[in-house]
C-alpha cells in the first residue's frame, strides 16, 4: 500500500469515527448533563449560572 493509500485510509477512518460520534450525540440529545440550555433552563434575559 502506498503512502497515499495509507493517508486515504486514515482519513476515511477519521470521517467514520466523526459520523458515529455525531450520531451518538444526536441520539442522546446533547453532550451530557452539563450541556446548557436543556439541562438547566434559564430565564429570558438572564445570565446562565450553574445549578446549586
Amino acid at each position: 500500500m502506498t503512502t497515499g493509500g495509507v493517508l486515504l485510509l486514515l482519513f476515511l477512518l477519521a470521517c467514520g469515527a466523526l459520523a458515529v460520534a455525531t450520531l451518538v450525540v444526536a441520539g442522546r440529545g446533547g453532550r451530557g448533563p452539563a450541556d446548557p440550555p436543556r439541562s438547566h433552563p434559564v430565564a429570558p434575559g438572564t445570565w446562565p449560572t450553574p445549578a446549586r
